[in-house]
């Protein structure tokens, strides 16, 4: 950068001393010299745009990956959960089928016990009505023994 700006002050002096010839030299480094300059400034400045804009794709691709993951952990959590109450839909089915059958086994042995109760009634209200037959005719003849 210094030595093009030597150019340029080297050729505005040699205009000053009328050396035209040697000035246009000087100039014309300056010239190729800032033109050189300005193609590599450009390159430079075009590689910077494409190195930022594959960063900003990068960054683009990462966040929507990031985003996707964070959907799948959702998914996968929502599966759990979702796994977590079926399990204990089930293991509460489970519990109430055995209380259910142990309360019928419990009403099935208590309905036994009631009818043998009910055929000890019937037979003790047989004998007590046969009881009170032989009493009813005992009171009605009571000297035909």
């Amino acid at each position: 950068m210094q030595n093009v700006e030597w150019y340029s002050l080297y050729a505005s002096f040699l205009f000053a001393k009328k050396q035209p010839v040697a000035a246009y030299q000087y100039q014309g480094k300056y010239l190729m010299l800032k033109d050189s300059l300005e193609k590599t400034n450009d390159k430079l400045h075009r590689l910077d745009i494409e190195r930022e804009l594959k960063a900003i794709q990068r960054d683009n691709l990462l966040s929507t990956m990031e985003h996707k993951e964070k959907v799948e952990h959702l998914y996968i959590l929502g599966a759990c959960v979702v796994a977590i109450l079926l399990l204990a839909i089930i293991i509460s089915i489970h519990r109430l089928l055995k209380q259910s059958h142990a309360k019928h086994n419990s009403a099935r042995v208590h309905n036994e016990q009631l009818q043998q109760t009910l055929e000890e009634l019937e037979r003790a209200n047989i004998n007590t009505l046969r009881i009170m037959r032989v009493m009813a005719h005992d009171l009605r003849n009571p000297w035909l023994v």
